[in-house]
């Protein structure tokens, strides 16, 4: 499911600060890319990968599953429900994604940011990165709960460019 926040079977949210993620996938030229899958993982908003038991999923109240899968339309566009990530020392919030699709060799793998994010300056992974992939990395905030991305893959293989 593309809900992390909700697990199957529960009527409410796990608790912490519900975020949606929308995005778009797009090939080199800006042409959307079409029923590719898409896996996000993260962090619980403890700051730990503890991803829950099929016993916690449909237990009250609700636990944080930590993973979650899409499938892009066929204007690129796909979301994501989920509890903003926590963090471990020196390190900024993000998420973990990888694309995948039919027509592509392997798969496409990336962390994306939160663009603005104060922790972003204390970590090291992300200032290593050039101004212009830190900025193709990080997702736009739209208030507390709503964050915004198109994912242009570099490379073309097959009829896709990834």
């Amino acid at each position: 499911s593309n809900n992390l926040a909700r697990p199957a079977g529960n009527v409410s949210e796990a608790p912490g600060q519900l975020i949606t993620i929308q995005a778009r996938l797009l090939n080199k030229d800006c042409s959307p890319i079409r029923d590719a899958r898409i896996e996000l993982w993260q962090r619980s908003p403890e700051g730990r990968y503890d991803y829950a038991t099929d016993a916690e999923l449909v237990s009250a109240p609700p636990v944080f599953t930590g993973a979650g899968t899409a499938y892009s339309r066929s204007d690129g566009a796909f979301e994501f429900i989920t509890l903003f990530p926590g963090t471990t020392k020196k390190r900024a919030p993000y998420v973990n994604m990888r694309i995948s699709h039919e027509d592509m060799k392997g798969v496409f793998q990336t962390r994306l940011y939160f663009a603005g994010d104060a922790r972003n300056e204390d970590d090291r992974s992300f200032e290593r990165l050039s101004e212009t992939r830190k900025s193709r990395l990080s997702m736009r905030m739209h208030g507390a709960q709503k964050a915004t991305i198109d994912i242009v893959l570099p490379k073309q293989v097959g009829r896709l460019s990834y």
